[in-house]
């Protein structure tokens, strides 16, 4: 480069738009209804895993309650 000369320059920008498209519908929010879940006795963790894994002895139903 020639010190007398001004250096290259180029830019791009990131404000361009594309106007020339419809938007993908939004998809229906489907809940799983498996969340997660941590199982405590005396302050210890004893199980952790997702809703419906549990083992048998610690689900309500089965508590008779």
């Amino acid at each position: 480069m020639n010190a007398r000369s001004a250096p290259a320059f180029s830019a791009t920008s990131a404000n361009s738009q594309c106007f020339n498209y419809e938007a993908r519908p939004i998809a229906p929010y489907a809940p799983t209804g498996r969340g997660f879940v941590t199982i405590y006795e005396a302050g210890r963790i004893v199980w952790q895993g997702t809703e419906g894994d549990e083992p048998a002895q610690y689900r309500q139903e089965e508590l008779q309650l």
